[in-house]
């Protein structure tokens, strides 16, 4: 057999973003690189394009959250799709009371602005079903209104932020539990053009300028979990590294009493 001869049966591992319970229909988002993802870009870019594909999975296992109060997510890039499924599913159990979480941060680091239309239908669709039924929304998908919980701390630059500490919260719609952190080196303007440190959009969303200080943000969460802590990284080398570094440097006591919740 020629080499070669088997090369129109490729397999790419692509990720579900959104998949829906009830129904069969589901979305890949795919990065396009060289080869097979680059010419499939190409096929798209003239609009709507009508592919058949075989689809075959899923592969691995996933991870049960459902038993950690506070859920600790870091992603960067294309990575934010390695987390969007647990963040459906754990405010899917949350309303229907089948989850310890009560607290979900998730802080994304993005290699330009234009990956944040990656995922915004998809993660403002999961901001709205953790919303109580009486919060105001805004319908415009890149800007979400907040939902009464009190803000983290966000200082007055990107090296004095600190969403790991989460304030008791309040208000009407005080029962959501996600907050979002989106960091990136493109620039951030206010409703006046300006361009600014950070920008909330609503009191769950922050677009921050500069790179998550990752220690900081886990030291923080340490002093402010709810019940037991897990830390998921989908990210590249070094923000991995660094997660790895902060966890294996945190005392044996404070590790004890992280089991023992």
């Amino acid at each position: 057999m020629r080499p070669g001869f088997f090369s129109i049966l490729q397999r790419h591992p692509f990720m579900v973003a959104d998949k829906e319970s009830e129904d069969h229909d589901f979305q890949l988002r795919i990065q396009p690189r060289a080869g097979f993802t680059n010419r499939l870009l190409a096929r798209t870019l003239g609009g709507t394009t009508e592919l058949s594909a075989f689809i075959e999975g899923p592969y691995g296992h996933g991870f049960d959250l459902r038993d950690f109060g506070t859920v600790v997510l870091f992603a960067s890039g294309i990575g934010i799709v390695g987390h969007l499924a647990y963040v459906q599913k754990l405010v899917r159990d949350y309303r229907q009371s089948k989850t310890k979480t009560r607290d979900l941060l998730l802080v994304w680091h993005v290699d330009n602005k234009y990956q944040l239309d990656l995922v915004w239908e998809v993660m403002n669709n999961i901001l709205r079903r953790d919303d109580l039924p009486a919060a105001a929304m805004r319908q415009d998908t890149r800007a979400l209104f907040g939902s009464g919980k009190m803000d983290r701390y966000l200082g007055d630059s990107s090296n004095n932020e600190s969403p790991g500490i989460r304030p008791a919260p309040h208000g009407e719609n005080a029962s959501v539990i996600i907050d979002v952190y989106i960091y990136g080196d493109y620039e951030i303007l206010d409703e006046a053009g300006h361009a600014v440190p950070y920008k909330r959009a609503g009191s769950r969303i922050a677009e921050v300028k500069g790179k998550p200080d990752v220690q900081q943000i886990i030291n923080d969460v340490l002093e402010t979990r709810v019940g037991r802590l897990v830390i998921c990284v989908c990210a590249h080398r070094q923000m991995r590294q660094q997660a790895r570094e902060v966890i294996a440097h945190t005392s044996h006591t404070q590790k004890k009493k992280l089991l023992a919740n």
